[in-house]
């Protein structure tokens, strides 16, 4: 295994990854993991309008992994749940220097159903169209159990220079790992 290690460092340094964290997640982690963000992004001499899209859509990410994750034994999350989750999240930075947000998570069969739908609908969306269904939403109450006002995914298409890129891959009874991915 150590052999190998020079070998995935090499790759991702190649894939522009500047970040990268797999593991259990919760808030403690997500603290110091927004931490280590913004002093990497300090020495990328960003502005300060690009270092705040690429933080916001981060901790969007992570705390998507904490709030919706399945539980370690499959059932999914409710609102008294403090378990830690398991996700995996990149920075990196591609050659014409965009920046990519990458998470992964498992789902439950239901939010994936959900999930899709909702991000079909914005990725659907021109930017005034956008604007208008993210004023929209601010406006709404939060559903039982949710942990915001559903802002989350308008806030990343917002922040984004392309549409939002996901993927479900089908990883065991009723589970889905959640691919996602954002270019600022």
């Amino acid at each position: 295994m150590t052999d190998n290690l020079y070998d995935v460092k090499n790759s991702m340094d190649k894939e522009g990854i500047i970040l990268s964290y797999n593991g259990p997640i919760n808030q403690d982690i997500i603290e110091g993991l927004s931490s280590v963000v913004k002093e990497k992004l300090k020495f990328e001499n960003l502005s300060m309008t690009t270092t705040m899209k690429i933080f916001s859509v981060f901790i969007e990410q992570v705390q998507n992994i904490l709030f919706y994750s399945v539980n370690p034994n499959g059932s999914s999350n409710s609102s008294e749940d403090k378990t830690l989750k398991n996700g995996v999240t990149i920075i990196g930075k591609t050659i014409d220097n965009h920046f990519f947000i990458l998470s992964g998570n498992e789902v439950a069969e239901h939010q994936k159903v959900r999930l899709e739908s909702k991000l079909e609908k914005i990725n659907g969306l021109d930017k005034d169209a956008l604007q208008k269904l993210y004023k929209e939403a601010r406006k709404v109450e939060s559903a039982e159990f949710s942990k915001g006002a559903g802002l989350g995914f308008l806030e990343m298409a917002r922040k984004s220079s392309k549409p939002i890129e996901y993927s479900f891959r089908k990883i065991e009874n009723d589970c889905f790992f959640f691919s996602l991915n954002i270019v600022v």
